[in-house]
């Protein structure tokens, strides 16, 4: 079932994607995403002070139908992204798939077509945001942090053609796909009450260190092998992210979680 509404999805999508279109309308307006960010940041910063005096809102059925979405949409992309990679590696050694993509990563197909949905999909899960303001629910630094660093991350990594984005597409989508059906579930009170919700963030913290240490492998390609056509700066900036997310997901862990076991 999953294969045939996929393949449905994916011939109608195709029918309306141009690659080359949409990787110039984004080289074309990154300051559309330096605004983006500039915006979400005040939102962040000024929402909850317009919130002050004003009753929450019960948002249980949006929040439903927002996080269903969600995770369907993460379900379709993770699954694209693994067969691509599954298959990409039979093919191709590991280090290949990190420095070296042939032709075919520049056409306008699946692959491409559900990288460029990654990427714009930050956007809209800005929203995450929207829903704790309305909903009076404290933003901390790790949220307002990643939402607006892997919508910076994933845009220059479309843009430059980073070779090893593969990965972390098939990694965010697979933890998405859990992570926002859990909260659909939890938003309607219907979550199991055996799912531990720290398991989200145990696979959240493998994910930075998985990530970080295929950028780890990506340096010493670059530096040590000859043809590895990684971009320098998409390489700092995703190394960067990557370590900072380890740092602040394992900080949220042990205050969070150890606290609670604590108590």
């Amino acid at each position: 079932m999953l294969v045939k509404i996929n393949y449905i999805i994916n011939n109608f999508l195709l029918g309306i994607y141009d690659h080359s279109k949409c990787i110039d309308f984004l080289k074309n307006n990154e300051k559309l995403l330096f605004i983006t960010n500039f915006f979400y940041l005040t939102t962040c910063f000024i929402g909850p002070k317009i919130m002050k005096n004003i009753s929450p809102f019960n948002l249980k059925k949006s929040l439903f139908i927002w996080n269903s979405f969600l995770s369907i949409f993460s379900l379709f992309g993770s699954y694209n992204m693994i067969y691509f990679q599954y298959n990409l590696l039979n093919y191709f050694s590991y280090r290949d798939t990190i420095c070296n993509y042939p032709d075919y990563f520049y056409q306008s197909n699946s692959l491409s077509l559900w990288s460029f949905l990654f990427t714009i999909s930050k956007i809209f899960e800005l929203n995450d945001t929207l829903f704790l303001i309305l909903r009076k629910r404290k933003i901390i630094f790790l949220h307002w942090y990643h939402h607006s660093s892997v919508l910076l991350v994933t845009w220059n990594s479309f843009i430059f053609y980073s070779y090893s984005f593969n990965y972390f597409m098939s990694m965010n989508f697979s933890i998405h796909t859990l992570m926002y059906a859990y909260y659909a579930l939890k938003s309607i009170n219907i979550c199991p009450s055996w799912f531990p919700s720290y398991i989200l963030t145990y696979l959240q913290i493998l994910q930075m260190i998985m990530g970080g240490s295929i950028c780890l492998s990506n340096w010493y390609y670059y530096i040590f092998t000859q043809n590895c056509h990684s971009h320098l700066y998409n390489l700092i900036l995703l190394s960067f992210i990557y370590f900072t997310y380890l740092l602040l997901f394992v900080d949220f862990f042990n205050k969070r979680y150890k606290k609670l076991k604590n108590e």
